[in-house]
């Protein structure tokens, strides 16, 4: 999406190759929707642009080639969110990517029911942390300053092609 939230979309071609008319200069985020709910953008090269994660910025009067690997098979974590052997209603369940470069897209939150249970889905391959946090709701978690206490005690989780896990994650309090 461009800053101003207009977005074009440009359909695939059978082959699977796409092109656009000129597109106006800046930073656009770069999203693939597929009939297959499980497909998921793998890997994103580009000429003629700078791109950093799936996100591209066009100058004025460029010539942009983008090569998409597009993948299948996104992954699942459910289970149970509990504090001192309870169940923990209500806690924010994060997700987050090693890596922040695609941070925005590759998170998932839930929040814990009134049973403790949480699912978290469409998780694209790769290593994360994930931690539940008592009252989190009102926390910066993009921000790494405010999430460093945290993330000493998330749990580190590769998730692999169509993987499914099951676990049960400790709600950590909120740090004041």
């Amino acid at each position: 999406m461009r800053d101003n939230n207009a977005s074009p979309a440009i359909p695939l071609r059978k082959d699977g190759s796409f092109s656009s008319s000129p597109m106006d200069p800046g930073s656009y985020h770069l999203l693939v929707q597929l009939s297959n709910s499980s497909g998921f953008i793998q890997k994103i090269s580009a000429s003629g642009a700078k791109l950093r994660g799936r996100e591209i910025s066009i100058g004025a009067g460029a010539e942009v080639k983008l090569n998409i690997a597009l993948a299948e098979g996104v992954g699942q974590i459910s289970g149970f969110a509990v504090l001192d052997g309870h169940s923990a209603p209500g806690a924010m369940v994060l997700l987050l990517p090693d890596s922040p470069e695609n941070i925005d897209d590759d998170s998932r939150m839930d929040q814990s029911d009134s049973d403790g249970s949480f699912l978290l889905g469409s998780i694209v391959p790769g290593k994360y942390r994930l931690l539940a946090i008592q009252e989190g709701w009102n926390l910066d978690w993009r921000d790494p300053a405010v999430l460093k206490p945290y993330l000493t005690k998330a749990l580190p989780l590769q998730i692999a092609p169509n993987d499914s896990k099951k676990l049960t994650l400790e709600v950590h309090a909120k740090v004041k």
